[in-house]
């Protein structure tokens, strides 16, 4: 199993999922030769033929849809992880900006208490 460490880990497993999405999709079209090949080995429309198709058909229909499901969530974990990337970038981001302004305005009182030593003591007047 995948350690996730850093939003690097992340990115790069959520980058897997429209690939494993996409390698799902050619099942589709495995599922669609199985389907084929049961209507051709089930005869002509004779009682065999009703029956094998009567248990066949339903296994197929299901068969694709649990491919069409698998493909389906695999690429839409891809398109939210894109989303919660974007969401963990711009908080960092803000992050960012909000220590950056932060030290600012600590400098900015640094400076005012240096040129008002009455700041530093905290009996200034107003």
């Amino acid at each position: 199993m995948t350690e996730i460490r850093t939003t690097r880990d992340l990115r790069r497993i959520f980058a897997a999922y429209p690939e494993l999405a996409a390698q799902i999709d050619t099942l589709r079209a495995d599922v669609e030769q199985i389907a084929t090949l049961n209507k051709n080995g089930a005869g002509t429309n004779d009682e065999i033929h009703d029956q094998y198709t009567k248990i066949a058909d339903p296994a197929t229909e299901v068969l694709r849809k649990v491919v069409s499901l698998m493909s389906d969530v695999s690429a839409k974990t891809g398109e939210d992880g894109d989303d919660v990337m974007r969401l963990f970038e711009a908080a960092e981001n803000d992050s960012q900006q909000l220590a950056k302004a932060w030290d600012v305005l600590e400098a900015a009182q640094d400076d005012g208490r240096r040129a008002n030593p009455r700041l530093a003591a905290g009996d200034a007047e107003t």
